[in-house]
């Protein structure tokens, strides 16, 4: 195995040694201060470290990923920093810090620090938690990865009395203890714990957030709904305080979500419902369903590309979904919103074998909705419009009119523009313009299709020269949407969300140069 050593701790106070390609490294600490750091699309190993320093500060974040396996970390003071940046005025997050199964025979146990969002702290196989002397900062968005850990069902966080910090403590379907985790701060439930498998026979824990701080209206006020427990009282629609029954979790990363439009959260900007509802940006699945004048209408069926959006992939998704004795409507933010409802769909859940473990395996039955539950017809025609309004949106009639444009071509990054060292595949997007001639000025309201399934919604906006200048109005009708990698043009469809009404496609894919920004 070929390795490279690198040497820290020999520059003034504040410097640091930065790993700029993937690579298997050995590590010299040097003085009394070194600092280690890697960041951006790259892969390296941490295979020895030797001193003749005393402190040693290994930085990882921004994309990088990190295999800490030295064979003994000898008589250095190590700090292990996830997330974090020499110098920078925040923590940029992003990092992966995998520690190899040679950690276990070392005595020196370093601290481990969290800082920024969507890191991924993972244990070798052969590891404890106790590996390490502390963790802190752990965070929503964050995940720890126990791959010598299976079977966990469930989570008991203790709170240190009167202090931040606590043990989490993760339990079998019988009962059993199957491991402990300290963390020094932060202040938790058990329920705002989310326990998966990792895909690989280990263990996934993170901390739930519905979009962190969402909050729901029960008899004290206002409580974020990562701070609700099973038993706790909501309020709900028909004036009444009902206790939780269950809160069923599931999380994505943003890599399996990217492109997955019954996956990716449906946001409501502040009053897009009218009556000042909902009072803060409101992000619900695209599934969920709000309830406007007495109906429920799935979040989904409700986009309008200004007020209303559907989010792209950019960090982890973690949903709650709050569950009474019967399907019922709270207050999410002011806005009258539904409680979870089985329909045959609770095995989405990651946190199933929880509800299993109190409630029983349930045999499937029809759903039992509060009220009419519609996705479509002229009642959704007239919510959506009046939406519109809100929005500074003027819709067309009902009479649409034809739709004129294009589905132009594919362009996709080319080899001068994707880095060597990417993991993923170049970005692709489909471009083309969409115009509804009898009503100039009114942008398009579409959805794009990929093999027949919806991936995107929006409206088509982008100023157009050339569309100007042939005379479609001001040109601002243009559009530019990532696709699937691989995506063609003939695998696309892009319709009028009002009227289905489907635009021409030119079927020729094409690869433009594109320019890196």
């Amino acid at each position: 195995m070929s390795t490279t050593t690198v040497t820290v701790g020999t520059g003034t106070l504040g410097s640091f040694t930065q790993i700029t390609a993937s690579g298997t490294y050995d590590v010299v600490v040097q003085g009394f201060s070194g600092t280690l750091f890697t960041t951006g699309s790259l892969d390296t190993t941490i295979l020895t470290i030797t001193e003749s320093g005393f402190l040693f500060t290994d930085d990882v974040s921004g994309g990088a990923t990190e295999l800490f396996n030295p064979t003994t970390l000898n008589s250095v003071l190590s700090v292990l920093d996830l997330g974090y940046a020499p110098g920078a005025s925040t923590e940029p997050g992003d990092g992966t810090l995998i520690l190899g199964n040679n950690l276990a025979n070392d005595t020196f146990n370093p601290p481990l620090n969290f800082g920024g969002p969507g890191n991924d702290l993972v244990f070798g196989s052969s590891l404890t938690p106790a590996i390490l002397s502390q963790i802190s900062n752990f965070a929503p968005t964050d995940t720890i990865d126990l791959q010598g850990i299976s079977g966990a069902t469930s989570a008991v966080w203790t709170q240190n009395p009167g202090t931040t910090g606590g043990t989490l403590s993760l339990d079998s379907a019988t009962n059993v203890d199957l491991t402990d985790i300290t963390l020094a701060t932060g202040t938790f439930t058990s329920s705002l714990f989310s326990i998966t498998s990792d895909g690989s026979g280990g263990t996934d824990i993170t901390v739930a957030c519905y979009h962190s701080g969402t909050r729901i209206a029960t008899p004290s006020g206002e409580t974020n709904v990562e701070s609700l427990a099973i038993g706790d009282l909501v309020l709900t629609a028909d004036g009444t305080a009902q206790p939780v029954k269950w809160l069923g979790r599931r999380s994505y990363s943003e890599r399996f979500a990217a492109g997955k439009t019954h996956l990716l959260p449906i946001r409501f900007a502040p009053f897009s419902l009218g009556n000042g509802r909902p009072r803060r940006t409101l992000r619900v699945s695209p599934a969920h369903a709000m309830l406007i004048d007495g109906v429920l209408i799935p979040a989904a069926a409700l986009v309008n590309g200004v007020s209303i959006v559907q989010e792209t992939a950019d960090t982890r998704i973690d949903y709650i979904h709050v569950e009474l004795a019967r399907h019922s409507v709270i207050f999410a933010e002011g806005a009258a919103s539904e409680t979870y409802v089985d329909d045959n769909n609770r095995a989405m859940f990651h946190n199933l074998a929880d509800y299993e473990s109190r409630y029983g395996v349930t045999r499937p039955e029809p759903a039992a909705y509060i009220t009419t539950r519609i996705e479509s017809g002229p009642v959704l025609h007239a919510i959506r419009t009046r939406l519109a309004a809100l929005a500074g949106i003027a819709p067309p009639p009902a009479d649409h009119g034809p739709l004129h444009g294009w589905l132009e071509c594919i362009e996709t990054e080319t080899s001068e523009t994707v880095s060597p060292d990417s993991r993923t595949a170049p970005q692709s997007w489909v471009v083309g313009w969409a115009a509804a001639p009898d009503h100039p000025g009114v942008p398009v309201c579409f959805e794009l299709l990929h093999h027949g399934r919806v991936i995107h919604r929006g409206l088509a906006t982008i100023h157009r020269p050339d569309v100007e200048d042939a005379g479609h109005g001001s040109g601002r009708c243009g559009f530019r949407i990532p696709v699937p990698p691989g995506a063609r043009l003939a695998d696309l469809t892009f319709r009028r969300i009002a009227d289905h009404a489907i635009l021409p496609s030119l079927a020729i894919p094409h690869t433009a140069n594109l320019r890196a920004a």
